[in-house]
């Protein structure tokens, strides 16, 4: 798994993926006839605080919040997709580059089945969560024309690791919940491989 030393231990940046449906199934025992229900996930490895945090998303009087925002870069057209998720005082930050295959799969799908579906690792129990983020994307169609608009723009790594680095401390992004602040969080960069450099 990739990980990138941080000074702060509350606030991490890693790297993650897109799961297929084939995937996720193979990982979690599910026979074959339940690919449909699968979907697709974002696959996070994640310090437990954060971790612990999510699985309690839908709990009565676990407060929670989340949003999805399309970023502009310098690089030539590049669109990237902010994904944010707070459960009570910690927050997970998925930054996607919305020229990227797997993405485009991810929010198509999310789009299509009206949910954001995390597959979560915690990394020091290795116990996996599947959350799933009811309402999906608020408004699809403008998702939809800002990834064929990005369809075939080149993708610069590096436009996405430096993005990842500044919203990785934790008033890297303001709290979505009124009155509590971030204690923890983790930013991750979602991506096919090869792996982001360095």
């Amino acid at each position: 798994m990739n990980t990138f030393d941080e000074r702060d231990p509350n606030a991490v940046l890693r790297i993650g993926s897109v799961l297929d449906p084939e995937t996720i199934c193979n990982e979690a025992g599910i026979p074959d006839e339940g690919l449909n229900l699968a979907g697709y996930c974002l696959s996070v490895w994640t310090p437990s605080a954060v971790a612990d945090a999510l699985k309690k998303l839908g709990e009565p009087g676990t407060p929670m919040n989340y949003q999805l925002d399309v970023l502009g870069s310098d690089s030539e057209r590049e669109l990237i997709a902010l994904f944010v998720v707070q459960s009570g005082a910690a927050q997970m930050r998925l930054v996607m580059p919305l020229a990227d295959p797997s993405v485009q799969d991810y929010l198509s799908d999310c789009t299509h089945r009206g949910r954001l579906r995390l597959w979560v690792d915690n990394q020091a129990t290795q116990e996996v969560a599947i959350v799933d983020l009811p309402g999906g994307v608020r408004a699809p169609s403008l998702l939809k024309r800002l990834m064929e608009e990005s369809r075939g723009v080149p993708r610069d790594r590096r436009v996405l690791l430096e993005l990842g680095r500044a919203l990785c401390p934790l008033d890297g992004v303001r709290s979505l919940i009124s009155g509590i602040n971030v204690e923890h969080a983790v930013t991750v960069l979602v991506c096919e491989r090869p792996a982001i450099p360095s």
